[in-house]
């Protein structure tokens, strides 16, 4: 009976510690960001009628993004204090690009503009519908290419591949088939 009470005891006592440890790591949904700030700021919700403010949004060097409303979150609460979030991911499942290969890293947008740094290392530009890839530097902005350029155009400097890497040669005015259909074409410099 002595062993109950000890056990007990020691339960009671490390209530605490143990409520702490459960509270360090939750899943949340993105309701707001603020990325006015140097570190951006997300409201999320996080239990059922939780509302966290101001959890700061740790992001990598080089790299930023804004979460829309309705983004998963993974949230750090240090020391189990619920005063002072940290978020470390803000995974979007709606938009995420699935099927990449091994080796491939995708930047993306969810109205379906991507650069894909593909496996055999080549880059892959791609706009959303009917957009266009542009480059700006020193404060001028050119259009770089749309893919409805290509139909009837002969370049000889220029090549289109079909996906899957077939074809190839001067561009010489594709204007049927998987070439001609806007977001698979790539630009290969001869």
């Amino acid at each position: 009976m002595a062993d109950k009470q000890l056990l007990a005891q020691i339960a009671h006592l490390l209530r605490p510690h143990a409520t702490r440890i459960a509270n360090m790591v939750a899943r949340a949904v993105v309701q707001l960001a603020d990325d006015s700030k140097k570190l951006q700021l997300l409201q999320l919700g996080v239990l059922a009628g939780e509302t966290v403010d101001n959890a700061e949004h740790f992001q990598p060097y080089g790299f930023t993004s804004v979460p829309l409303a309705g983004a998963e979150a993974l949230v750090v609460f240090p020391n189990g204090d619920r005063s002072h979030p940290i978020v470390i991911g803000t995974p979007d499942r709606q938009y995420r690009p699935t099927g990449g290969e091994a080796g491939s890293v995708t930047l993306y947008h969810y109205k379906g503009g991507s650069v894909t740094m593909l496996a055999n290392g080549n880059i892959q530009l791609t706009p959303g519908p009917g957009g266009e890839v542009i480059v700006s530097a020193g404060g001028t902005t050119d259009r770089l290419v749309t893919v409805s350029e290509f139909t009837g155009h002969t370049h000889g400097a220029t090549t289109i591949i079909a996906p899957g890497g077939g074809g190839g040669g001067p561009c010489t005015g594709v204007t049927g088939g998987a070439a001609s259909v806007p977001g698979t074409q790539k630009l290969q410099s001869e």
